[in-house]
Formats: C-alpha cells, sequence, structure tokens
C-alpha cells in the first residue's frame, strides 16, 4: 500500500512486485509492506474508509508542499478502524501473521 505525500488529493494504492521483483519508492512515498494479496486488500479496505479518510483530512494542510507526512500517518491507529468498520477480527488475524519471524531472520543473516 503506497501514497505520495506530495498530492492533494490523497489516493492509496495497492502495488505489487513487478516482474517478480519488489518495487523500491523514493523519499516522497509512504508504504506499507503487506504479506499477502488479502491483507492489501483488507489494507486498502480501511485506508478508502469513510472513518480514515474524514480523519487524515482533518490532520493534514492540503496547501503545504507535502501534506502527508509519515507522523500523520502513524497517528491513526488502523486498529481502531477497523474495529469502526467491524472488521477487528481479520485486523488481528493479519497482526499476528506479521509476528512471525521471516525468512532472513530465522536462518539468522
Amino acid at each position: 500500500m503506497a501514497v505520495s505525500g506530495f498530492y492533494q488529493v490523497l489516493r492509496f494504492v495497492k502495488i505489487g512486485p513487478m516482474y517478480r521483483k519488489p518495487v523500491v519508492f523514493d523519499d516522497t512515498v509512504y508504504f506499507l509492506p503487506c504479506r499477502s494479496q488479502d491483507e492489501a486488500d483488507f489494507v486498502h479496505e480501511l485506508v478508502q474508509s469513510k472513518p480514515y479518510c474524514q480523519l487524515l483530512h482533518s490532520m493534514i494542510f492540503v496547501a503545504e508542499k507535502r501534506p502527508v507526512t509519515a507522523e500523520v500517518l502513524r497517528r491513526i491507529s488502523l486498529e481502531r478502524v477497523a474495529d469502526e468498520l467491524g472488521p477487528g477480527d481479520r485486523y488481528a488475524t493479519f497482526m499476528r501473521r506479521k509476528s512471525e519471524p521471516q525468512m532472513q531472520l530465522a536462518l539468522g543473516l
């Protein structure tokens, strides 16, 4: 899931690998990695939801050069948005998966 920090019209986009390789962003894009298409779809539902959008728009100033910042994005709890929308159990499921060790960490690399 990615969003540009420069545009006044916010558009969260699901971005997957291209040609089976990871996509690399520059410092003008904020992103949240997802482990599966299901998780990306779920996060996309959250960030496109009315409660999330209303809260985000109340926290940004569109006249600024970079209206969206990492600080603003961190202040919004996706868990609370999920609770507000009702699929809180799905959020918990995806968070449990994130606590599982990744291959590189498991191998001690």
